[in-house]
């Protein structure tokens, strides 16, 4: 069962539905009511309302369901709900705190290739089209999310580069999503086309990343467990 350090991860409202995971840490456990910070990024947590928490379990990739019954950003010092210590345990540096009480049992969350997993905190960038060095904000083994200033549409196909590593890798993906940010910038949801051509590794880096970001979760969830 999780204990305090533990590496989770957490997905909520619709980043549950597109399957994107956030990586978070437990930060106390006080009677049934977990603590559980973001490592950073933002979901839509608020008291009342449903998180999955990914977790490994025996060495099996599990998933449960937790009611959230408080929330703290560190930022701010704002908070509602039962704080449950919330506030003591949650770094000023990192993303929103929030307590939840788990429900059911864990249950297999296998199938990682179709999840995405949340790269904000891991700084890496790409480019996309023309425009260098665009924030990676989540990848999966077949797309990914990127945010950029340039303007393109639902169906466009896109030149992209990806950079982890010390490796670039280059493909085209076609626009799948958009959402208008502040400040003129859009985050585009992104899937790898599939070309035999023999110059494109963009879907190898997707998956290089996507699995290079889990298996470094959760070895750091190994060895707190």
């Amino acid at each position: 069962m999780l204990s305090k350090g533990a590496e989770v991860f957490v997905t909520c409202g619709r980043d549950a539905d597109k399957r994107i995971l956030h990586p978070a840490t437990v930060l106390a456990v006080s009677g049934d009511v977990f603590s559980i910070q973001l490592a950073g990024g933002e979901l839509p947590i608020s008291v009342g309302g449903m998180v999955q928490i990914f977790f490994d379990l025996n060495r099996q990739f599990t998933k449960q369901a937790g009611t959230v019954v408080a929330v703290h950003d560190p930022r701010t010092g704002c908070g509602t709900g039962e704080h449950s210590g919330l506030p003591d345990h949650a770094s000023r540096s990192a993303g929103a705190a929030f307590g939840c009480r788990l429900v059911g049992q864990p249950v297999s969350a296998e199938s990682r290739a179709s999840f995405r997993v949340c790269t904000v905190v891991s700084n890496i960038t790409g480019d996309l089209g023309i425009e260098k060095n665009c924030p990676l904000m989540d990848v999966s083994a077949t797309g990914f999310a990127m945010i950029a200033k340039s303007s393109y549409k639902i169906s466009d196909v896109i030149a992209a580069v990806l950079r982890h590593e010390g490796k670039e890798y280059r493909g085209r993906a076609v626009v799948q999503s958009i959402k208008e940010l502040p400040g003129g910038r859009f985050r585009y949801g992104l899937h790898c086309m599939d070309e035999r051509n023999g110059e494109s590794n963009l879907s190898k880096g997707c998956r290089q990343i996507s699995m290079t970001c889990q298996r470094a979760q959760l070895r750091r969830l190994a060895a707190n467990g």
